[in-house]
């Protein structure tokens, strides 16, 4: 497996796959994190605008119904006029105004019968169920050709007409009780009770009327006409007590003062008496003319409570649609507002957030690279690291008191601690460095005393025995020299020896071949009359030991050392030393030439 170079660093474990929620760039956590409540508000928004809409649509098509209502209304109120003309027509076929009006009035039901449908059929559109409930009330109309046929061809009994006439106009008052029956609001319910009570009274009162211009133009009453009679007079009663009951105090004050005058007392006395001499046994005695005259007048009052009642519930529908409507709108841009703003604000905190981890990560990523190094070896080369050491760290430009802003000065702790460790090294160096100077000047100088006492033992030996080995002690503490003065130029400090004129190359170079123990393999060429400056003479010497020293020993004992000395074109002294030991490899002749073009520090 490959391996992390990084200094300190033993491994990297493993971070899973990059699919995986913890490896996500913190933009797409937090986009992630955002969507969960952004997605729930815009759902639960979605579904309560949806259901205010949707309220809002019942309202508008109680509206619509409302319209249809007073379609129903139009036809009914047309229908009753009719039926009331077509009884008259029957009892006296030969009456020519009768049946004018009777023509007319028959126009006037088509119209309302055409406008009804045609309404029906509009609200189809948007209630296919209500649409054929209403088509289905709407089949009763049906019926008119054939009773108009009937009532055109005698001999056609009135009393037959009356019920079929009231048959299909009870068929109208369901369906108009159906329009109204249902709604999602209290008032509308109430509203709509009231009006199906005033419809109700209105046909009961006009059914009745209808039964007494029968007995009117018979001057006679029959056991079933007289039952019809009370039926629609307590069905009327009923009615305007089930009005009452639900009315509001201004509507039942309205009633009362739009269902007055003399003509409704007029009916009034004209139903209370033809009631009693019923119940007397004699005959009605009832003024047709004004019978119809009153009768007329008292629908008309009943139809204008009606229209006023169904102005009422049409504009209280609307009124609800309206509000509801706007209530959805509000709701809708309430929430859609506050997403706005929510994500708004999230963008805000999230740039808050990224950018200074974002320059947290470029700040760090240059201290390690740049800043750090810098400093390190700023602090390595002044001579006083601990001042170098004061201005080294600088610290995070973040400057916030969160989690940001603490691990920014983490960083910044961290960053001083390794400056701090760095001059700690430094330091260090320093004192190891002069231990090496210590070391090297305390043994340099007994290494010379010692060559002192060989120099004295060599003058005075005879015997060539005794002389070899002193020779060989001589060399011995010769090389302990030279160790001794690479410990000085380990130090930095160097050998610190200068001569005070140049010395010509061959002195320079006898010298380096006399500080070697074998320098009888050294086999010295041809050296040109050059000179070399006093100051470098000693390190020149050292370095050459150095080299022949370790070309005998790494090379075979009967092998020569050969060194060679030319002068080039550029007015260089150049040396070559060649011999024949074991040899480097090719990474190894390039690992030391790295080496030496860059040195490294000492550890």
């Amino acid at each position: 497996m490959p391996k992390d170079d990084t200094p300190g660093v033993t491994g990297t474990p493993s971070s899973g796959s990059r699919l995986s929620i913890r490896n996500w760039k913190l933009r797409s956590k937090l986009a992630l994190v955002l969507a969960i409540p952004t997605l729930t508000a815009l759902i639960l928004g979605g579904l309560r605008a949806h259901d205010q809409l949707h309220q809002a649509g019942q309202f508008k098509q109680i509206s619509a119904r409302v319209d249809l209502a007073s379609k129903v209304a139009d036809a009914a109120q047309a229908l009753q006029g009719e039926r009331t003309l077509a009884i008259g027509k029957i009892i006296k076929p030969g009456d020519a105004q009768v049946q004018g009006a009777l023509a007319n009035q028959i126009s006037l039901v088509n119209q309302s019968v055409d406008e009804l449908r045609a309404e029906t059929s509009q609200l189809a559109a948007s209630d296919p169920d209500s649409a054929e409930r209403y088509a289905r009330g709407l089949g009763s109309l049906d019926a008119l050709a054939a009773l108009r046929t009937s009532v055109n061809t005698p001999p056609y009994p009135e009393f037959a007409a009356f019920t079929t006439y009231s048959t299909i106009l009870r068929s109208l008052v369901q369906l108009g009780r159906e329009v109204t029956s249902s709604g999602p609001d209290q008032e509308l319910l109430r509203q709509g009770a009231i009006l199906r009570a005033i419809s109700a009274a209105k046909e009961s009162m006009a059914a009745e009327d209808a039964a007494l211009e029968i007995a009117a133009l018979r001057n006679s009453f029959s056991d079933v006409l007289l039952d019809q009679i009370r039926a629609a007079h307590y069905r009327s009663i009923a009615a305007l007590d089930l009005f009452r009951a639900n009315a509001s105090p201004e509507q039942t004050q309205h009633f009362a003062d739009t269902v007055s005058g003399a003509e409704v007392d007029g009916r009034a006395r004209l139903t209370a008496t033809a009631l009693a001499h019923a119940a007397a046994g004699t005959l009605p005695n009832i003024n047709r003319d004004e019978l119809v005259t009153d009768s007329f007048v008292n629908l008309e009052k009943l139809r204008s409570v009606e229209t006023g009642l169904l102005n009422e519930l049409r504009t209280r529908s609307n009124q609800l649609a309206d509000e509801v409507s706007s209530a959805a709108w509000r709701d809708i841009t309430i929430v859609l507002a506050a997403l706005v703003v929510g994500l708004a604000l999230s963008v805000l905190v999230a740039r808050l957030m990224l950018k200074p981890l974002q320059v947290l990560q470029r700040s760090a990523l240059h201290i390690a690279h740049t800043r750090l190094p810098e400093a390190m070896d700023k602090i390595m080369q002044d001579p006083d690291p601990v001042a170098a050491s004061r201005s080294a760290v600088e610290p995070v430009p973040i400057n916030t008191r969160e989690e940001v802003g603490e691990v920014a000065r983490s960083f910044d702790a961290v960053h001083a601690q390794a400056v701090q460790m760095a001059v700690e090294q430094a330091l260090l160096r320093e004192n190891v460095k002069g231990i090496f100077v210590n070391l090297s000047r305390r043994s340099q100088r007994l290494v010379e005393r010692q060559l002192g006492v060989i120099d004295r033992l060599e003058a005075d030996e005879q015997d060539p025995d005794h002389l070899a080995s002193l020779f060989e002690l001589d060399h011995l503490a010769t090389r302990l020299r030279r160790n001794g003065e690479s410990l000085l130029v380990l130090s930095g400090a160097g050998l610190a020896k200068s001569v005070p004129k140049p010395v010509s190359a061959a002195d320079v170079i006898g010298a380096a071949v006399s500080e070697i123990e074998r320098y009888a393999r050294v086999d010295v060429g041809v050296i040109p009359e050059v000179a070399v400056r006093g100051l470098t003479v000693h390190d020149l010497v050292h370095l050459l030991a150095e080299l022949l020293d370790n070309a005998t020993y790494f090379s075979e004992p009967e092998t020569k050392v050969h060194m060679r000395a030319v002068v080039t074109r550029q007015r260089a002294l150049a040396l070559q030393i060649t011999d024949r030991g074991v040899g480097m490899s090719a990474e190894q002749i390039a690992e030391a030439n790295r080496r030496l073009a860059d040195p490294p520090e000492l550890d």
